[in-house]
């Protein structure tokens, strides 16, 4: 069972990481309109019902695609026709293994670990928007071309230049005329066109990647941007041959793709 912890010195610990690499897409792309999807509901694939399911964490006690919450929501609104929902995922425990060196970064060998896959690729396009299980969140599903494969699945070995799928929360569908926006403050949609490093978990059922927000990083003009240093950053190389060497290095601290 997974503890939530809230001690000042896990907090400090947490926003360590965060600051060190925990980036956010601060990215050019964010200035485009993401894609809407229009929801078929009586027209669900089993993929997106099995991707429906890795969501629990994102549960809003909603049901947006319930006519009453849609009127309710609308009527609420004076500025937008846009219902937002957001959702904060609440903070995971971490364990401190054993001491860690200055280089890699504890922050990156933990994600190193965590991931199955580090692919560096482009956002092709969105595939769709989907509810979650429950319907109170929803989920994206986007194409990506695979630049460059930093860590392989051995089992299922990723082609550069192939395209593979991957799944993340948040999105934006139409619903019975009204626009739904299910937002992670901490986590921007993907856009067409954005350039990414992905640390990524595999989903065996779909042959799909599931994107975490803490383990997606935005390349702009070759350096590595992040919410907290948006003009500049790490340079796009010297972060790869960092992550090559976390992924080689003994884990020290555990990190929760979030």
């Amino acid at each position: 069972m997974t503890k939530v912890l809230y001690t000042p010195a896990f907090l400090f610990l947490t926003l360590g990481l965060t600051l060190l690499y925990g980036y956010k897409p601060a990215t050019k792309g964010q200035q485009k309109e993401e894609v809407i999807t229009t929801l078929d509901l009586n027209n669900i694939t089993d993929k997106d019902r099995k991707h429906s399911k890795l969501f629990p964490r994102y549960r809003t006690g909603k049901k947006l695609s319930s006519q009453a919450f849609l009127e309710q929501e609308s009527n609420s609104k004076q500025l937008s026709n846009e219902i937002v929902v957001t959702k904060i995922p609440p903070i995971i425990d971490v364990e401190l293994e054993r001491r860690c060196p200055n280089y890699p970064k504890s922050g990156l060998v933990g994600l190193a670990h965590a991931a199955d896959v580090i692919v560096e690729g482009t956002i092709k396009d969105k595939i769709i928007s989907q509810l979650t299980e429950d319907e109170g969140f929803l989920f994206s599903e986007y194409s990506v071309s695979v630049e460059n494969v930093i860590k392989d699945n051995l089992g299922v070995p990723i082609e550069i230049n192939s395209a593979i799928s991957v799944i993340r929360p948040g999105g934006k569908v139409k619903i019975n005329d009204k626009v739904v926006s299910a937002v992670v403050p901490s986590f921007r949609p993907f856009i067409e066109g954005d350039q990414y490093i992905l640390f990524l978990k595999f989903i065996p059922e779909t042959k799909s990647y599931q994107a975490f927000g803490n383990g997606s990083f935005p390349i702009i003009e070759g350096e590595i941007r992040t919410r907290y240093d948006p003009e500049t950053g790490p340079k796009r190389q010297a972060f790869i041959d960092e992550i090559r060497d976390a992924v080689k290095t003994e884990l020290c601290q555990n990190v929760i793709l979030n």
